[in-house]
């Protein structure tokens, strides 16, 4: 993912998204940072070593001298109908993770869709005439939210246990 501001973005990646940094790699034009979610024994150099294979690793992109384009006016990211939109993370608590991004001090983080259902398609970042999502998707839809990072990437924020209250019946 491109970035802007390496230090501003990997502030916000570790204070509210909670990764660390694996490895930081400056190839003269560009810094490659690769971040990993902490794992509880396993030191980073260890992580390091075993990153081909490892699960859930992030890749920010600074390129030297350059500056990425901004998401258009409305918020929608920038970008090819066919490529990037945002990326999907699994978190134990999204409304943590929604309360880290909101008290982080960056103008550029921003929560886009709060918890409970869309309200318009355009807050899911789908133009205006998308047609609505099926009502059987509004439980799902309630329970994931979307946040933007310090440069306006999108990021997907979706609960790692995701259940349904059990309904009680009278007898």
């Amino acid at each position: 993912m491109k970035i802007s501001d390496p230090d501003r973005s990997l502030r916000f990646y570790r204070e509210v998204l909670g990764f660390q940094e694996v490895m930081t790699w400056n190839t003269g034009p560009q810094t490659v940072i690769f971040l990993s979610q902490p794992i509880p024994g396993i030191p980073t150099s260890e992580i390091f070593k075993s990153m081909q294979s490892r699960a859930g690793l992030i890749e920010l992109l600074y390129l030297h001298g350059t500056q990425p384009s901004r998401p258009e006016a409305n918020g929608v990211p920038a970008t090819n109908p066919l490529g990037y939109f945002h990326i999907g993370l699994s978190v134990p608590d999204v409304e943590v993770i929604l309360a880290k991004a909101e008290a982080f001090d960056d103008k550029g983080v921003r929560v886009i869709k709060p918890l409970g259902p869309p309200t318009s398609m355009s807050v899911m970042g789908l133009p205006t005439d998308t047609p609505a999502f099926h009502n059987s998707t509004d439980f799902i839809f309630s329970k994931v939210a979307f946040i933007a990072d310090p440069d306006g990437n999108w990021i997907e924020l979706v609960p790692q246990a995701m259940h349904k209250a059990k309904e009680v019946t009278a007898q």
